[in-house]
């Protein structure tokens, strides 16, 4: 996750959301284990209330649903968008991503 946050960071993008990834990509870095738990926590949490099936419970949970789904879009699934320009660029040529051939002797 590191990795992709940090690249996510390189994309152009908007001062303010920029600096969000940044920031986030920093944090992810240092604590990747604890962002990741996090993550997964909220993720069961906001689970184990829709499977309730009480209003009262469901509606803060989609709620929070929103909000990591909201998170996720922002800081991490632009990687995707950036690695998809990047394998374009090496179809057409313009960009070398081929590992290096062994030189034989």
């Amino acid at each position: 996750m590191p990795g992709m946050v940090q690249s996510m960071a390189q994309t152009s993008q908007p001062r303010f959301i920029a600096n969000l990834v940044s920031g986030f990509g920093s944090v992810t870095a240092r604590h990747g284990f604890a962002v990741n738990l996090v993550a997964v926590a909220a993720l069961a949490a906001v689970g184990v209330a829709f499977v309730s099936g009480r209003r009262r419970v469901v509606r803060p949970a989609l709620a929070a649903f929103g909000v990591l789904c909201l998170a996720d879009w922002v800081l991490v699934e632009g990687h995707t968008v950036s690695c998809h320009h990047r394998a374009r660029a090496s179809a057409d040529g313009r960009m070398d991503t081929a590992p290096p051939r062994p030189v034989s002797s």
